[in-house]
């Protein structure tokens, strides 16, 4: 009988493919809509008479 041939874990092709994987999680994290980079929708400003002002924009997304 031959012996059971014995199977690389990390072969790499498995490599090359894992890190491929995570490269393209962290760039779709890094451009995904409403990341961190993306501007705020709103913004809101206090003045020194003690009033406040809210600018809501356009939260339409078709119109970006």
């Amino acid at each position: 009988m031959k012996p059971a041939r014995v199977r690389r874990l990390c072969t790499g092709r498995r490599v090359a493919v894992a890190m491929a994987g995570c490269a393209v999680a962290a760039l779709a994290t890094l451009v995904a809509p409403g990341s961190p980079a993306a501007p705020a929708a709103y913004a809101v400003e206090r003045h020194g008479d003690g009033s406040v002002t809210l600018t809501v924009k356009d939260q339409d997304p078709s119109s970006r």
